[in-house]
C-alpha cells in the first residue's frame, strides 16, 4: 500500500512567543482537494510553509509520500500568491514552467529533452501550451496562475499546495481555475489549498480544514453545518454575514 501524499502529526510552530500553529494534524489521500479555511493571522501560510520545509517545526512530524526533509520537498509543487513573483521579469511562459525544475536539476546541468517533454505536458495539462513562447508580461491573470500551476506541476509531485491562488482574480476567472483544480484532483492530483473565497471553497472543495491556530473542524463541505464551529474559527458573532456565505444558520 503507497503512502499518503501527505501526514501532518502534532505539528507546533512558533514565532519567538507567538505561538502560531498548535498540534495541528491533517492527512491527505490521493485525488482530494481540500480547502484550508480560517481568518488572516490563523496560521493557513505558515502550515503551507512548513510543509514546504521553510519552516521548522517545534514539535510534531511531516511526512509526504512516506518521506521527510529535502526528499519530502522534492516531491511538492508549490503555486505561491501572485504578488510573490516578479511578472515584470522579461521571460517566456516556457521559461517560467522550467523553473519548476531547477531545483532537480544538478548545478550546471543544461535542460534536456525530457526536461522540455515535461515542460509541455504542463503546460498542455492547464490549456497553455499555445502560449509557451510568449513572455509572461503579456498574459492576462488568470492565464499567469495557470502557468504558475503548470510550474507546480512540471515536476510531477505528489502534492501540490496552492496559496490564495484567487487573490485579485474576477469571478468568471475564479470559476476556471477552481474548474482545473477539479479536474487534476480526478486525476490523481492531491491539492491542498488556502482560500478565503468561503463560498466558492464550499461550494467547489470537497473537503474543508477550518484552522486558526489549530485544527478546528475537518470534513465535507456539506457536513460543516454548526455554525459555533465557524464563529469560533473565525471569531465572529451570530449576525456575521460570514455565515451566511457559507449557507448555515446560528
Amino acid at each position: 500500500m503507497s503512502a499518503r501524499p501527505l501526514d501532518v502529526n502534532g505539528v507546533c510552530v512558533s514565532y519567538g512567543s507567538h505561538e502560531a500553529l498548535r498540534d495541528v494534524t491533517l492527512s491527505l489521500h490521493r485525488g482530494e482537494f481540500v480547502g484550508l479555511v480560517g481568518p488572516n493571522g490563523a496560521g493557513k501560510t505558515t502550515l503551507l510553509r512548513t510543509i514546504l520545509g521553510i519552516l521548522t517545526p517545534t514539535a510534531g512530524t511531516i511526512r509526504v509520500a512516506g518521506v521527510s526533509g529535502r526528499a519530502a520537498a522534492a516531491r511538492i509543487g508549490y503555486v505561491p500568491q501572485r504578488h510573490d513573483f516578479a511578472w515584470d521579469y522579461p521571460v517566456s511562459v516556457e521559461q517560467v514552467v522550467m523553473s519548476g525544475l531547477t531545483p532537480l536539476m544538478r548545478w550546471g546541468r543544461r535542460a534536456r529533452e525530457d526536461d522540455y517533454a515535461a515542460c509541455f505536458r504542463a503546460l498542455r495539462h492547464v490549456a497553455m501550451d499555445h502560449a509557451r513562447t510568449r513572455t509572461i508580461g503579456e498574459l492576462s491573470g488568470g492565464q499567469r496562475q495557470r502557468v504558475l500551476v503548470a510550474r507546480a506541476l512540471v515536476r510531477n509531485p505528489d502534492l501540490l499546495l496552492l496559496d490564495e491562488p484567487f487573490t485579485g482574480l474576477d469571478q468568471p476567472t475564479i470559476d476556471l481555475l477552481f474548474d482545473l483544480f477539479t479536474e487534476l484532483a480526478a486525476g490523481g492530483s492531491t491539492l491542498l489549498m488556502s482560500t478565503h473565497d468561503l463560498a466558492g471553497a464550499c461550494h467547489r472543495c470537497p473537503r474543508l480544514v477550518l484552522v486558526n491556530t489549530t485544527v478546528r473542524a475537518d470534513a465535507p463541505a456539506e457536513a460543516l453545518t454548526d455554525a459555533e464551529v465557524w464563529m469560533s474559527t473565525y471569531g465572529v458573532g451570530a449576525d456575521s454575514s460570514l455565515l451566511a456565505s457559507v449557507g448555515v444558520r446560528a
